[in-house]
């Protein structure tokens, strides 16, 4: 997928010269704790200034990708074209019984089922 770039050459660079920092961090002889941490940290800024796209710039600036707008749209489409499932439109006949409803009254009565 192609992501689209939300950080200048500014950030980029910068992303990368931490990324690089870390990763000295990283090699040197220290906790195995502060090396796993900015060995992570560090692989996830060299990822942000090689591509530079920024996923928590772009959620915290309200931005979405393109596949998103388009999925949100056609589903906005849908539910304005259409009515839920659970409500379908309502008959305006009135309500009446079925026509055999006393044979079938007749039929729970001689087999002794009548509801209490």
């Amino acid at each position: 997928m192609n992501q689209p770039q939300n950080l200048s050459a500014a950030e980029r660079g910068a992303s990368g010269a931490f990324a690089a920092l870390l990763s000295v961090i990283a090699l040197r002889r220290t906790h195995p704790l502060v090396r796993t941490l900015s060995a992570v940290v560090g692989l996830g800024l060299l990822v942000r200034a090689v591509t530079g796209y920024c996923g928590i710039k772009a959620a915290v600036g309200g931005e979405r990708s393109e596949t998103a707008a388009v999925r949100t749209s056609a589903v906005d489409e849908s539910i304005e074209a259409s009515f839920p499932a659970s409500d379908p439109p309502a008959s305006r006949l009135a309500d009446e019984p079925p026509s055999n409803a006393d044979d079938k009254w007749e039929a729970v009565r001689a087999a002794g089922k009548l509801p209490i």
